[in-house]
């Protein structure tokens, strides 16, 4: 019969598994990851009746259903189930190799990863959105995010200092561009690059500022505006406008399909976004034809005028 673990040597056993994550060089997945197994021992504790301990199949199940229930978006679902799954994992290396790990027996977990995929908000409806916004820290902090794909938390990090400005010249015209560096997901540092409509958002909020705080955004407290501050932030512009949910990271999704629908080079679109697989950029190629049509159609005019009886 397979070992099993209480509720309690559970809970005990959180902080070991955290520093474990942590010291492998992801701090912040060690953070996310604690939060989680929280919440799971939380959910097992509200339960009537624990039969199989902490960690049973039956339980997995019951505890997923939970979360589709919940209206989890797919991605923090599997997150979630990820962080169980890597706990289980922990504990059978260090302590327990007849512990069963019921997270990997999910079918309905590959069902979603097998189908996630990018939801960019229609661009209408964000352009309504951001022209209602009159808060000029939210407008430009929101304006930011979708011209750069940067995640919440490396918008999170962000100093006044963060953005170069930069002028150059196309002709007689001036171009005023911005770029910066930030360190993404494991530790990985890359550039990003801001247009200068955002730029123009960023510097009116910066130079509207009095306090002395280094960071790029701040609360009202004059403190650093939270990944959680800056979720509220858009849910409250999208309830005042009447506007339906829409959760921060699909800003993301917003910048990468709008540039994978304009031509933009496959492996320039996975530097921009932090991807670790080019597999992950690739699927913003699929979301739309139009650009797959444009090329065809282009391409087909050309072999014409070469070869007429083409």
């Amino acid at each position: 019969m397979a070992y099993t673990i209480s509720i309690g040597q559970f809970e005990q056993s959180i902080p070991a598994f955290c520093e474990f994550v942590t010291a492998k060089g992801s701090p912040k997945t060690g953070v996310a990851y604690a939060c989680d197994l929280r919440q799971y021992a939380q959910y097992v504790r509200s339960l009537p009746v624990l039969v199989d301990g902490a960690l049973s199949t039956s339980l997995a199940r019951q505890y997923f259903s939970f979360l589709r229930e919940a209206k989890n978006e797919d991605s923090t679902i599997i997150r979630k189930l990820a962080a169980l799954s890597s706990y289980c994992d922990f504990l059978r290396a260090e302590t327990v190799p007849s512990l069963p790990n019921p997270f990997l027996r999910l079918p309905l977990k590959r069902s979603l990863r097998a189908n996630k995929e990018p939801k960019p908000v229609d661009t209408l409806l964000l352009e309504l959105i951001l022209s209602g916004i009159d808060n000029l820290r939210d407008q430009a902090l929101f304006r930011l995010l979708l011209a750069t794909g940067l995640r919440i938390s490396e918008v999170h990090a962000l100093n006044r200092d963060s953005i170069s400005i930069h002028e150059e010249r196309n002709g007689d015209v001036r171009v005023i561009t911005g770029s910066g560096e930030i360190v993404g997901k494991g530790n990985k540092r890359r550039r990003f690059f801001v247009d200068e409509a955002t730029l123009i958002a960023y510097a009116g909020y910066v130079t509207s500022r009095s306090d002395a705080s280094a960071a790029l955004f701040v609360s009202a407290r004059g403190t650093r505006l939270s990944v959680r501050g800056i979720q509220y932030r858009l849910a409250h512009w999208c309830e005042k406008f009447g506007a339906p949910h829409i959760n921060v990271h699909r800003l993301r999704h917003t910048f990468a399909t709008v540039l994978a629908n304009n031509d933009i080079d496959s492996v320039a679109l996975r530097h921009l976004m932090g991807h670790a697989s080019f597999t992950t950029t690739m699927q913003y190629f699929k979301l739309h034809d139009k650009t797959i049509r444009r090329q065809y159609h282009a391409a087909m005019g050309r072999a014409k005028r070469r070869n007429p009886s083409t």
